[in-house]
């Protein structure tokens, strides 16, 4: 492993431009590669330092993001495909912008998911790319900074880590639910059809 990261250190000194370039085009790959987020943001920080790793990781996560936009708004079986996906985990609530930015902080909430969650609370494309940035910020630079430490922990400690992330983003939910006039309205018999 020693060896292999001496290598790429090497070739991301002698490559000039071409390897940021090239690890931006990972990150945006890393969907179809079945690649973790932190394990990129990880390698970013090995290879470019924090400051220019999260800049990189940054720019990669956000273009996943807008390719995951474009492509829901294209192809209208994904988005029910992930709409399923969240009634199954997250019920019928909706997560707020700080809970959205916890969650994608733990390494094994879908990142995919989350995105569908930024663009249930966004009006539009420009709304939209402006929660996404502000969602994937603190992960891409806490993976960048802390990734190695966090690989390194032990289960017990990252059970509690998890925990405590999860708790954070329970204390930040909405607090009030919204109910149409037809569905408080509705007689029983429709409502036990649905």
């Amino acid at each position: 492993m020693q060896e292999w990261l001496e290598f790429a250190s090497r070739w991301v000194e002698s490559s000039g431009f071409f390897a940021p370039l090239l690890f931006i085009a990972l990150h945006a790959c890393r969907p179809l590669l079945f690649l973790p987020v932190p394990i990129v943001c990880l390698l970013g920080g090995m290879l470019f330092g924090f400051f220019t790793g999260t800049l990189l990781s940054l720019i990669g996560m956000w273009l996943v993001c807008e390719w995951f936009y474009w492509g829901v708004k294209s192809v209208p079986w994904i988005e029910k495909r992930f709409q399923g996906l969240q009634k199954k985990y997250a019920g019928h609530r909706q997560l707020t912008l700080q809970q959205i930015t916890i969650l994608r902080l733990l390494p094994f909430v879908h990142f995919h998911l989350m995105s569908l969650c930024v663009m249930k609370l966004s009006a539009s494309a420009s709304a939209y790319r402006r929660s996404s940035l502000y969602t994937i910020v603190p992960s891409a630079a806490f993976y960048t900074l802390c990734g190695k430490w966090l690989y390194q922990m032990s289960v017990p400690v990252f059970i509690v880590f998890a925990v405590i992330l999860i708790g954070l983003a329970y204390s930040l939910r909405q607090r009030r639910s919204i109910v149409s006039w037809s569905e408080f309205f509705a007689s029983p018999r429709v409502r036990s059809k649905e």
